[in-house]
């Protein structure tokens, strides 16, 4: 088994080195690498073992660019989890079956772990740096399950110890451990509590808070005092505390989970994990029945953490219901289909017994039969994750370069392309004399907020007097990445390029239109397998030639690249909107506005701003049928109770406007 370990953890290497981008990956990847390379703090809740470790790990292959190093740092660590899954499954097995043949357990194991690692989300987290936080997450996970195991089997006091104390590690990891982490702890303490001495506790005790404390030194030594890489420049005892707690994420406004909101998302997550496995679900069905028949007591622990997790992870992790939730969450989900493995097993061994004394059959045949899921994986799930050729994440930033002066001023928001300069600058060195600011103040040049950073005076009035002050001293050279107003000061935004230009209002500025001719995008022409974020980015770029297009009066140039980015993003609200935007102002078509802005809605049923602008347009066109219809939408959105009130009276405003009309 050694020897067919080492052989297949060389091809899994092989597959997965296939499949990593050769630079940063849109999202948070810019990011984390350069908080890996800088040692630095990324954003909450900051994950100090993982840059460590990381940085230990971009020593080891020490040449190319170091955004590839650090996205195959996951790929060494999927090999442990490899190992960790096959030996917990093997263990798990021999407590709830009878079975004497090793060799048959032992292949049976292998093969789960095997399709695990090659599922299509696993795949995709372990080669990118940011997915790298959930497969480090992952290993100190098993780590804790084994342990837990071999305490379960032995009843040794140094299996409690290492349980522990690998479960003080969880919390730093990722905020998606933390109930398993209390779920290993309670368990640790039943299972030896018959053994358990005073002395026993105390060292346990004092074991989990030695591991759970020391990874915070990171942030005490590595901060805004002593690196540049620093998410909001924090160095405070109680501003590194907010940081850890994730505090930032608790005090931002979501929209309130409801039955429907809660309903779609548990859908969600049935059907990802549909998708993911195949095959292994309806084993992951039938197990669960089976292991209710055969141990009830593991039954029970099983089935109620993993649904509890998955119940935490619905409450707790953003209640919008567009795709980008469920793509941006898929992530998490991780860790409870591990919990799920012991089932999809549980299934899988008492089906193929049921076979082999059914129908005679070898138990190597069976085993042959079973191969044919993992291989399915490889075979699905390479080109799905082949990330390769993309290079988008680079290609963007250095197209806002190209669009820039040194004299001129960039502020940015979103994710992306914030990170993706971000490397530039940080980890490159490249372009560090043009000025980018981070509208969110938490990374990039910090400069310009450093009076009112980490205060309760940074918010968004401020950073906008900010921004404008700026404005009036470089007119006609502040850019923003992504659309800015500031509407008390009749300042908007023009395209640009791909960014946008601060303008008066009602100026049209076509200079930008250029640039669009000078662009890099290779991933629309070197792969068709583009994720939500990649075909964002590519829709951006052609939703912004139509717009030019229009304005320039070439309808047949319009009419194709609206289409094109309507194509390539058809199930992205934000692109839809954008779209809208171009018909409502470009094209001063209300009617195909109000449309497109419908097909968002449909996509994100949550999104106040799309019925805000849906009830303007069918005012400024009289549709007050329209007007009522969404703004019963917005009545029911809403959970302010003094704006519903508010709401409620325009809506019997408008009624009897109609009733009036009708009179």
């Amino acid at each position: 088994m050694n020897l067919i370990f080492f052989f297949v953890s060389v091809f899994v290497i092989f597959l997965f080195f296939n499949t990593i981008p050769s630079t940063t990956y849109l999202g948070d990847s810019g990011e984390i690498v350069t908080a890996v390379y800088r040692l630095g703090i990324p954003h909450p809740p900051g994950y100090p073992l993982h840059n460590l470790t990381g940085k230990i790990a971009s020593f080891i292959l020490p040449y190319g660019d170091i955004a590839f190093r650090i996205n195959l740092y996951p790929v060494f660590i999927t090999i442990l989890n490899f190992i960790l899954i096959y030996k917990i499954i093997l263990i798990f097995l021999g407590i709830i079956v009878k079975e004497k043949n090793f060799k048959y357990l032992s292949a049976i194991s292998f093969l789960l772990s095997l399709s695990f690692i090659t599922s299509e989300v696993y795949w995709y987290s372990s080669i990118q740096a940011k997915g790298s936080i959930y497969i480090l997450t992952i290993f100190v996970f098993l780590i804790c399950l084994l342990y837990l195991l071999k305490l379960y089997e032995n009843k040794n006091i140094k299996y409690f110890y290492m349980v522990l104390y690998c479960s003080g590690f969880l919390p730093i990891m990722h905020h998606t451990s933390m109930f398993f982490m209390i779920v290993f702890i309670v368990l640790a303490f039943i299972i030896l509590s018959e053994k358990l001495r005073l002395k026993n506790i105390l060292t346990g005790t004092f074991l989990y808070f030695f591991s759970f404390l020391s990874s915070f030194l990171y942030f005490f030594i590595r901060n805004g005092k002593t690196t540049y890489a620093c998410w909001s420049d924090i160095s405070k005892f109680n501003e590194i505390i907010d940081h850890i707690t994730r505090k930032i994420y608790f005090q931002t406004e979501t929209v309130p989970l409801t039955l429907q909101s809660f309903i779609i998302k548990l859908k969600s997550i049935t059907l990802q994990y549909i998708f993911n496995y195949n095959i292994l679900f309806l084993f992951f069905i039938i197990g669960i029945f089976l292991l209710y028949k055969n141990s009830k007591k593991i039954f029970y622990i099983l089935f109620v953490s993993f649904l509890i997790n998955i119940i935490l992870l619905i409450f707790f992790t953003g209640h919008t219901i567009s795709y980008l939730a469920s793509f941006l969450n898929r992530y998490f989900y991780l860790l409870s289909d591990i919990i799920s493995l012991f089932f999809a097993v549980t299934g899988v061994y008492y089906f193929f017994i049921y076979i082999n004394q059914k129908f005679e059959l070898n138990k190597n045949f069976i085993i042959l039969i079973l191969s044919i899921i993992p291989l399915l994986n490889i075979m699905t799930n390479f080109e799905k994750n082949n990330l390769s050729g993309i290079f988008l994440s680079y290609d963007n930033a250095m197209n806002i370069f190209k669009t820039l002066k040194e004299d001129e001023i960039l502020f940015t928001r979103l994710d992306c392309p914030t990170y993706d300069i971000y490397y530039l600058q940080y980890s490159k060195n490249k372009f560090r004399n043009f000025k980018v600011y981070d509208r969110e103040g938490t990374v990039l040049d910090k400069s310009i907020y450093k009076e009112i950073i980490n205060t309760p005076k940074y918010n968004y009035t401020n950073v906008m007097e900010i921004i404008y002050s700026i404005y009036e001293k470089n007119n006609g050279k502040v850019f923003s990445a992504d659309e800015l107003d500031i509407l008390d000061k009749k300042i908007t935004s023009f395209p640009y390029g791909v960014i946008y230009k601060l303008v008066k209002q009602e100026t049209v500025d076509l200079s930008g239109a250029y640039f669009m001719s000078v662009y890099t995008i290779r991933d629309f022409f070197n792969n068709k397998n583009l994720d939500f974020f990649h075909r964002d980015i590519l829709a951006r770029y052609f939703s912004n030639i139509a717009f030019f297009s229009a304005f320039s009066g070439n309808d047949k140039k319009f009419n194709f690249y609206i289409n094109l980015a309507e194509k390539i993003a058809y199930d992205n609200n934000a692109i839809l909107k954008k779209i809208a935007a171009i018909y409502f102002f470009a094209k001063k078509d209300l009617s195909t506005s109000a449309e497109y802005l419908e097909k968002a809605m449909k996509l994100d049923k949550t999104d106040l701003r799309s019925v805000n602008l849906l009830i303007y347009i069918y005012m400024q066109m009289n549709d007050y049928k329209n007007v009522i219809k969404w703004m019963e939408e917005y009545y029911n959105l809403e959970w302010d109770v003094n704006k519903k009130n508010i709401i409620k009276n325009k809506i019997e405003e408008f009624k009897s406007k109609i009733n009036q009309q009708n009179y």
